[in-house]
């Protein structure tokens, strides 16, 4: 051959193209592949949930101040009533989380996505939350508040299921045996029976002295998208003078625990 060295070029130059065209058809591949299982990984957001951050547990309760204002002068002079709305929120001063992730996968064609079931349970304990000063220099200022509720936020509440709510604490009867009857409310809806709720207690004096009665109650509830407020309330369900006794006392005070379920 009379130009040896350019053969070989040649031939070289021709087999890095030939692998030039099977890496780009191989990228090809590749990159279809990878947005077919990005938008697998949408469709499986889009119908379920995405990522989650949890924002919380938090107390918050709402309140609102009124007072009396003067307008105009002289003659024309009136009191009007005014008002502002606030809320505030308590961060708990000891939080312990325990949560369990399993994987449910879900598949989009040929398409596997790992989703995650988090079952995380949140135990906080708080302290008083201090009451509202009213603000200075306002004529018959006053502020009343709701009573305060436990606050949980996630980035993406679709993928909330259902929540345990666990609460426990002790009763008495003021003046003696009482029938008292305990249940939740979620977002204003009471569950249980329309009388007893969730459950009958029924502590009874020793004596001069009050029982107090250790009470659990425990409810599976399904929980759609949004924003929910869940409560504990008592009642007193066996008539006359007995009253049911519930104090902010440590030995008394209701605990209430959700743990929520998402996937």
């Amino acid at each position: 051959m009379r130009f040896p060295l350019a053969g070989k070029l040649i031939a070289l130059l021709l087999v890095i193209v030939a692998l030039l065209v099977a890496l780009s058809a191989v990228e090809g591949v590749v990159t279809d592949r990878l947005r077919h299982q990005t938008q697998a990984q949408l469709s499986v957001a889009g119908s379920l949930a995405g990522a989650q951050t949890l924002l919380g547990p938090a107390l918050q309760r709402t309140c609102q101040e009124t007072w009396v204002r003067q307008e105009g002068a002289g003659k024309d002079s009136k009191s009007v009533g005014d008002k502002r709305d606030f809320v505030q929120t308590l961060w708990p001063r000891k939080l312990a989380i325990t949560s369990k992730i399993s994987i449910e996968p879900r598949y989009r064609g040929l398409f596997k996505v790992n989703g995650y079931l988090d079952l995380s349970t949140l135990s906080a304990d708080w302290a008083a939350i201090p009451p509202p000063t009213v603000t200075a220099g306002l004529a018959q200022a006053s502020i009343r508040c709701d009573p305060a509720v436990v606050a949980v936020a996630l980035s993406d509440a679709r993928g909330l299921r259902s929540a345990d709510l666990l609460a426990n604490g002790s009763v008495a009867g003021n003046t003696g045996a009482a029938r008292c009857g305990f249940r939740f409310v979620v977002d204003a809806t009471p569950s249980g029976d329309p009388t007893n709720g969730d459950m009958l207690a029924t502590p009874g004096p020793i004596g001069n002295t009050a029982e107090w009665l250790s009470v659990a109650i425990l409810r599976r509830v399904s929980l759609p998208a949004g924003n929910h407020t869940i409560k504990v309330q008592v009642s007193h369900a066996s008539g006359g003078a007995v009253n049911c006794q519930v104090t902010a006392e440590a030995h008394s005070a209701f605990r209430l625990l959700v743990t929520l379920h998402e996937g």
